[in-house]
């Protein structure tokens, strides 16, 4: 979904004419940008990757402040990986410090992968309508739904709160179904 899609949806989701996009362009953005941050930390988030290399010439621990890393970390998620040697393995020899710092032996030889929920890009006056927004494509229906209840919310109280409920309900039909689908991971063993 892009950023001309989702006021579009919003736009008809307030019965309004293509006029009023402009009257509520401040409300619109700030609404908008709330419901994908909302959506990327108590829904499904868009998860990011970074990459990183030791050449093992190091001694000591080693810290990666994942935060200050990338412009857009919210926390991590998933087990980093390990290429070593045309091997591609879950990597389970490290620590993770404040929630964003990743710790481990400066050491250890490879190419490494770290996966992390990312927060979205923030919409402004200047993002363009054919600019992709952040977020999941299974979550994409619940955007136009919660962002339309910030929006409406002021004006027709009735008419927000059943947007906002048509969006719990999504969220939770998605979550329910993702969390039977979940599997679990045996990680080392014989």
């Amino acid at each position: 979904m892009n950023w001309g899609e989702l006021k579009n949806e919003i736009k008809n989701l307030g019965f309004e004419e293509t006029e009023a996009l402009e009257e509520y362009s401040d409300i619109i953005i700030t609404s908008a940008n709330r419901a994908l941050h909302i959506i990327a930390t108590t829904a499904i988030p868009v998860i990011a990757r970074y990459d990183f290399t030791q050449d093992g010439t190091e001694s000591g621990l080693k810290r990666y402040d994942i935060s200050e890393l990338t412009c857009d970390f919210l926390a991590f998620t998933d087990t980093p990986v390990k290429v070593y040697n045309d091997s591609y393995d879950t990597f389970n020899d490290f620590e993770i410090e404040e929630g964003r710092i990743l710790v481990m032996d400066a050491g250890d030889i490879g190419d490494f992968s770290v996966f992390y929920k990312k927060r979205p890009a923030v919409i402004t006056r200047n993002t363009l309508d054919t600019e992709p927004l952040d977020i999941d494509i299974k979550i994409e229906p619940a955007l136009p739904l919660l962002t339309s209840y910030y929006v409406w919310l002021d004006d027709d109280e009735r008419k927000a709160t059943q947007y906002y409920n048509m969006y719990d309900m999504l969220k939770t039909d998605l979550l329910s179904e993702q969390n039977s689908r979940v599997r679990g991971r045996i990680i080392g063993g014989i």
